[in-house]
């Protein structure tokens, strides 16, 4: 294939993954995805289409968050690789990481890049600003802003 089909099928993993997190619906992403790909990412790899639709049920946020969209921000190809850059939103409607939901609109960057082979994707590497998800769910707190410095006067 070539990089405007590559980033074609991108695009459209992104929408297969919006899918998906909403509505349990791996169909759209299996005519994304090669069914041997590996998944790379924060929490590990993940092997094969079935184990990723395990490792999904399983996942922290899996009934944590609902309406999630993905907005692709920039979208980047060359050789047999796709890089895209995405800003996540999901409403916060259940426990995640042991605190209530806040029943907000989150926000949070990330970035994937895929690997392609005959048109599907073979390898992922996915990284998301946990950090900025976790402040805006209350897990964690922004430290306060460093004191200014006392000046000598002379």
């Amino acid at each position: 294939m070539n990089l405007e089909q590559n980033r074609a099928m991108a695009r459209k993993a992104v929408i297969a993954y919006q899918e998906m997190a909403n509505h349990r619906n791996f169909a759209p992403l299996e005519e994304c995805v090669a069914a041997n790909a590996t998944w790379h990412g924060t929490t590990g790899e993940i092997r094969g289409m079935e184990g990723f639709k395990q490792a999904t049920k399983t996942a922290p946020g899996r009934s944590a968050f609902a309406d999630t969209r993905f907005v692709v921000r920039d979208l980047i190809a060359e050789g047999d690789k796709v890089t895209v850059r995405f800003t996540h939103t999901a409403l916060s409607v259940g426990p995640f990481w042991g605190r209530p939901p806040t029943h907000k609109t989150v926000s949070w960057e990330g970035i994937a890049v895929y690997r392609f082979e005959a048109g599907k994707i073979v390898e992922t590497w996915t990284n998301e600003d946990s950090l900025s998800l976790f402040l805006q769910l209350g897990i964690l707190e922004a430290p306060a802003p460093a004191a200014e410095p006392a000046h000598s006067r002379s």
